[in-house]
């Protein structure tokens, strides 16, 4: 179990990235890239050594951060990999919502599915891509950071693992935070599409 201080950095690290993938997620894919890769080693490092250890301390958090650094590296150099992860994650985190919407009740073929579409258009069409992809993940990262403050209980990481997570109870999805992730979604995507247009005609 990660400690209350620990939790709360993660949270925090969520809401900075979301904020800069949603609206400026295109124009900074290289930064994003990075921090998309720092998160998911940071995670996946830190919580592997956290299980082994019987808890979070100083040196799961050590591996953690360092775990982050090498996967943030790779996910930069090796950009189309990292294209990839972006739009399977985009793809894997759709079917989040599908799940949840269905009751639970669908396999999680479709998840894969949809991850692997997700990261094959990511790699064919790169910026509408980026732009769509950045938005939908930045969006979810900071409304998620957001709700986890407010006392939900749920990080973005346990609901790409746990369709369940997007519940706020067991009578069904969060209504409120469905909403107004949909709702950034769409306003990153329109201020991406717009600035990255902009940008192109100078």
């Amino acid at each position: 179990m990660m400690s209350g201080i620990t939790e709360n950095g993660f949270a925090f690290i969520y809401i900075m990235f979301g904020l800069l993938a949603c609206f400026w997620g295109y124009r900074m894919f290289k930064a994003v890239l990075g921090l998309i890769g720092f998160i998911l080693g940071a995670y996946l490092v830190g919580g592997l050594t956290a299980s082994f250890m019987g808890g979070m301390g100083l040196v799961p958090l050590i591996a953690g951060v360092a775990g982050g650094l090498i996967c943030g590296s790779l996910f930069v150099g090796l950009y189309f990999m990292g294209i990839f992860v972006l739009g399977a994650a985009a793809g894997w985190l759709f079917g989040v919502l599908i799940t949840s919407m269905a009751s639970n009740s669908l396999h999680i073929l479709l998840f894969i599915i949809l991850a692997l579409v997700g990261g094959i258009l990511a790699v064919t069409f790169q910026k509408t891509i980026i732009v769509v992809a950045t938005a939908i993940l930045g969006s979810w990262y900071l409304v998620a950071g957001s709700f986890f403050f407010m006392g939900s209980g749920y990080t973005p990481m346990i609901t790409f693992r746990d369709p369940a997570g997007l519940s706020m109870s067991g009578d069904g999805p969060g209504i409120v935070i469905i909403a107004c992730w949909l709702a950034l979604a769409v306003s990153g995507m329109i201020f991406q599409f717009k600035y990255s247009k902009n940008s192109d005609d100078r």
